[in-house]
């Protein structure tokens, strides 16, 4: 239900589908590495391997709070704009790079 949210907020329409596929195929995948991995880490963390997931979840709520801008009743219009204001490591999206040809 999750993927199926943000593949309908963050894409156009035309690209959704491809969204999700990509998006199944990589939950697939991880759950997979996830299981060939987690017996080591059992073995490894003992008792505190839940220590890792916390750390995870903690790490995913803290960039859905400061960093997603909220989407609801929003149009996809603005919803777009809003994902192109956001800054990653001082870079806007929104500063498109203007490119220029001679002849």
């Amino acid at each position: 239900a999750a993927a199926a949210t943000l593949s309908n907020e963050l894409f156009i329409q035309s690209d959704r589908v491809a969204a999700f596929v990509l998006m199944g195929l990589q939950r697939w995948f991880m759950i997979a590495v996830l299981g060939l991995i987690f017996p080591f880490i059992i073995d490894g963390l003992s008792s505190y391997c839940f220590m890792l997931f916390a750390g995870v979840c903690l790490m995913g709520s803290l960039y859905t709070f400061f960093l997603l801008p909220e989407t609801k009743g929003k149009t996809l219009v603005d919803i777009s704009e809003e994902f192109k204001a956001i800054r990653v490591c001082g870079k806007s999206f929104l500063e498109e790079e203007k490119v220029e040809t001679k002849l």
